[in-house]
This record gives C-alpha cells, sequence and structure tokens, in this order.
C-alpha cells in the first residue's frame, strides 16, 4: 500500500520548514531525473539545484536560501538536507514492526534468556547461556554462540556468525555474511614454524552500531575488541584483535586496522586505508582513501598517502610526480653542465 504524506508532516519530521503548498500530497520520493508529480526529490547543494529547476518533481528537500532559485515550487527548507532525506525516507521505508515468531527449524540451547519480542527466521542456531532483547529479528542461516549477549531492537541479517561471548548493545544491525568474534591473527615463531596464540577475549559493541555486509572483527587476545557507540562500519571491514574504535567514527569499505590499535572518536577512515598495529589515531582525525597509515596521528589531523602525511603535502606531492621523468633528464642535463664548466675552469685546461 502507497504511503502519502503532507508536506508539512514530513518537515515536521525532519524540524524542517515549508515553502510552497505545506498541505502538498507526497506519495514517494525519486531521483531529481525520474521523479514524478507527486514525488519528493532531494537537491542539497548548487549543482543539483540547477537540475532540479527542469525536474518533474513535486517537491524538493533543499537547504536555506533555496526560495530563489525555485520559486513557486513545493519546499522543504532544512539546514542539514541530507539529514532530512535521510529521515524522510524512514517514514516511506520503515523497519517492520517487532513481533514474535520462534521460527520451527531455530535452534535453541541450554539456559536460553528473550527479554520480549524476537523473530528468528529458517535455520537460526542459537547456542546456550544467550540472553537476547526485546524486539530482535534474527535472519537465517545466522549463529549465535555461547553466552552472547544482544540488546534490544537488533537486527541481524541471514548467515551472520557471532562467536561466544560477544556483547551487542541496543538497536545494532549487522549485516549478511559478517563474522564477529574470531581468533585474531596470532602466532608465534618457533623453529621455522607458526605456533597459533589462544585469543580468550571478546568482542563489544555498543549502541546504535551498524556493520556492513561481509566485514570481520576479531576478539580480543585478552580483554575487548571494541567498538564505540554510533560508529559506522562499510562492507568488507577487518578489524583486528584488541582494536578500539571511538564513537561515532566511520571506516569505509575495505578498511584494515591491525591488532591493539586505538582509534578516536569522530574519525573517519576512507576505502581501503590499512592502519598498523599498536599506534593510536586520535579524535576527528580524516584518512584519505588507499592510504597507509603507520605511526601515531594526533587529533584533528587530515591525512593521506603511504606512509601518510598531512594532506595538503600529499597533494603537493601528486602534482610532482607525474613531472618526475622530465625532472629526471633536467637535472641529468644540469649535472653535465655543471661539470662541463667545472673542468673548463680547472687550471691548464687549453679549452681544446
Amino acid at each position: 500500500m502507497t504511503r502519502v504524506f503532507r508536506l508539512y508532516e514530513l518537515a515536521e519530521a525532519c524540524d524542517a520548514i515549508t515553502a510552497g503548498d505545506a498541505s502538498f500530497e507526497v506519495s514517494g520520493i525519486a531521483p531529481l531525473e525520474s521523479a514524478g508529480p507527486g514525488d519528493l526529490a532531494l537537491a542539497m547543494n548548487a549543482q543539483y539545484l540547477r537540475q532540479a529547476a527542469s525536474s518533474s518533481a513535486g517537491a524538493f528537500i533543499v537547504g536555506p536560501g533555496a526560495e530563489s532559485v525555485l520559486p513557486g515550487r513545493n519546499l522543504i527548507l532544512s539546514s542539514s538536507p541530507y539529514w532530512a532525506f535521510a529521515a524522510i525516507l524512514k517514514l516511506f521505508y520503515p523497519d517492520p514492526a517487532p513481533c514474535h515468531r520462534i521460527h520451527a527449524t531455530t535452534v535453541v540451547g541450554r539456559d536460553f534468556m528473550c527479554r520480549g519480542r524476537l523473530f528468528t527466521d529458517a535455520y537460526v542456531v542459537i547456542g546456550n547461556g544467550v540472553s537476547v532483547g526485546d524486539g530482535c529479528r534474527i535472519g537465517a542461516g545466522t549463529a549465535i554462540g555461547d553466552g552472547c549477549m544482544l540488546g534490544d531492537h537488533c537486527r541481524i541479517s541471514p548467515n551472520v556468525t557471532l562467536y561466544p561471548g560477544t556483547r551487542i548493545g541496543n538497536r545494532v544491525r549487522i549485516h549478511s555474511g559478517s563474522v564477529i568474534g574470531a581468533d585474531g591473527f596470532g602466532f608465534a615463531p618457533k623453529d621455522g614454524q607458526w605456533e597459533k596464540i589462544p585469543h580468550s577475549g571478546a568482542v563489544e559493541i555498543d549502541d546504535d552500531v551498524e556493520i556492513g555486509a561481509g566485514s570481520t572483527l576479531d576478539r580480543g587476545t585478552f580483554g575487548l575488541t571494541r567498538i564505540g557507540r554510533g560508529v559506522k562500519i562499510d562492507d568488507q571491514v577487518h578489524i583486528g584483535h584488541n582494536v578500539s574504535i571511538g564513537d561515532h567514527s566511520l571506516l569505509v569499505a575495505q578498511v584494515g586496522i591491525a591488532g591493539s590499535t586505538r582509534v578516536g572518536k569522530h574519525t573517519v577512515l576512507a576505502g581501503k586505508v590499512g592502519v598498523s598495529g599498536h599506534i593510536h589515531i586520535g579524535d576527528g582525525v580524516q584518512v584519505g582513501p588507499m592510504s597507509g597509515v603507520a605511526q601515531d596521528v594526533p587529533d584533528g589531523q587530515i591525512v593521506s598517502g603511504s606512509p601518510e602525511m598531512p594532506h595538503r603535502v600529499w597533494l603537493k606531492v601528486q602534482r610532482i610526480l607525474p613531472r618526475l621523468p622530465e625532472m629526471r633528464k633536467q637535472i641529468a642535463a644540469l649535472e653535465r653542465r655543471l661539470d662541463a664548466q667545472m673542468r673548463e675552469e680547472e687550471p691548464g685546461h687549453d679549452g681544446r
């Protein structure tokens, strides 16, 4: 069934105001290029506003001052249009309401405790001594190891593995294929062979964390691998043993963090960033894509490159690199000229 909202209702849901017809009925959300007369579209910057002028959308989410660019159009005016867009999307595509259904093929171990409604799909395996909060949904083929703890309103997608002792807060989402709590990569060398180091720690995930598909978070050798409140982890991210990720940090696809590294709060690691072990990345740090971080990074720094360097320095390096072959030729020519000049100035040189 198609849901219809009036423009002012959508504005109230995201702490915004309207321009144009506040009672305009919105029946969907669509991109600018394909939106129809009943749709709402996002135009959050100057480039999109230019597209919006010729769009058939019935209404737009825009930033302050956009009324002059789109005169006479129906608008939701927000100081954070992208955030407003996310909030409105949740109205049109809400999460399924909590319900209680344990699938007949679900296997539940001893001393299982559920503190409310629980929905499981087919072939879920729940170990001994597991505790699950209210309103959780667990996807097909997921395995939850002994002694795991889940808070309220968690969503665990199909084929997720939670190793024993994993502790998860409230409103956590873990997408398909992720493995939480496997042993870290720890081996001790002896006589040309590798002896496995046992891992007796666990993984602790705070409230409102989202973990993308195919990500792996290793348990601590001792103690915890810890993911702070509100952290967002993209697909195919690897986090090593005893790593700590500060609150509200963002890890983009294919980031890899070696063991015992601490990442501060509100830090962003862009795609394919590699981080060495036993270092500290401060609060509010931003690391550019495909960078290699091998040493501590102070609070608030923006770094790029491998090894990492201040981002402005990295930009200069990138501009110089394509010129290196020509610069090499110029330096070689300059060396030849200097050598010839020095020979001419030697005592007794007759110029021939």
